[in-house]
């Protein structure tokens, strides 16, 4: 035993007070200081969420720049729309027949929207959808009453008055694409 009593005493700290890790003695004031600095990040990390918590992003509404134009709105609206197609039963012009109005707006999620209207009023609104989400009309339409899905489409229903679809790869939920929304009078 004689012959391991040196190594043992180089293994021995020479402050018995000071923590001691792997044979390794640490000082108090590093320990204390490494504490404080997990305690101040791990606030600042809490701070951080809470605050991100408190904040809800707004998302704009892609219906708001047509929304004179949605069904139940006088035709004469459409006069602020540039139609790249339509006809009438009557001149165009006159706004007591039926209207047909196909509009191609150059940015934001619709490619086109398609426009009927019949004495007087709109009837309903045809959007062909570029980019938007489930998600996205759930959050200004709600969730739907009826919801289908098919093997490479879902189709949803709100009421008699708004009717979604969109192609089906893999799973539907809220992150499911919709490529083609119309927004009808509800019935009289």
């Amino acid at each position: 035993m004689a012959t391991l009593a040196p190594k043992l005493e180089r293994r021995i700290p020479r402050h018995p007070n000071r923590p001691v890790i792997s044979g390794w003695s640490i000082p108090r004031r590093v320990l204390l200081a490494c504490a404080g600095m997990l305690v101040m990040v791990l606030a600042i990390g809490l701070a951080l969420v809470v605050g991100a918590m408190g904040q809800r992003v707004q998302p704009s509404n892609p219906f708001a720049a047509y929304l004179p134009i949605l069904p139940d709105q006088p035709l004469e609206a459409l006069k602020d729309y540039p139609c790249t197609t339509a006809f009438s039963a009557y001149p165009f012009g006159d706004y007591s027949g039926e209207i047909y109005c196909q509009l191609r707006p150059e940015d934001g999620v619709f490619g086109l929207i398609a426009v009927y209207g019949k004495q007087g009023a709109v009837r309903s609104v045809a959007f062909g959808v570029e980019n938007l989400r489930l998600g996205d009309v759930v959050q200004f339409w709600g969730e739907p009453n009826e919801i289908r899905i098919r093997k490479h489409y879902f189709s949803l229903r709100w009421g008699n008055y708004l009717y979604a679809s969109g192609n089906s790869s893999g799973r539907f939920g809220y992150w499911s694409p919709i490529r083609y929304l119309m927004v009808m009078s509800p019935p009289t």
